[in-house]
């Protein structure tokens, strides 16, 4: 197995934010083999992506009975009802719906 590329990976997904293009997702395609490796690039991504300021996060995973994922938000995108993303710089818009709760 090849080791993972963390810093290759967490490049790409900052240059395809501050560009508000897709990355190229071939050249990345294996990259990851574990949630810690996830985590790594998170982490790295989290540390030069403007805006995420840890204190919104997103939990959750593909079902209930799978291993829950946290992952800070940046607060700019973090809007109370109602809101208007009118001004949120998306590169492609998709509706997925989401609940949130205030602790």
């Amino acid at each position: 197995m090849q080791q993972p590329d963390i810093a290759a990976v967490a490049e790409a997904l900052v240059q395809a934010r501050r560009s508000h293009r897709p990355s190229d997702a071939l050249p990345l395609a294996g990259q990851l083999q574990t949630a810690a490796d996830a985590y790594a690039v998170q982490a790295l991504v989290d540390g030069r992506a403007a805006g995420v300021v840890p204190g919104h996060w997103k939990s959750g995973g593909p079902s209930r009975t799978a291993e829950a994922t946290h992952a800070p938000l940046p607060a700019a995108g973090v809007w109370a009802s109602p809101a208007d993303a009118s001004a949120w710089p998306f590169t492609l818009r998709l509706i997925e719906v989401e609940i949130a709760l205030r602790l």
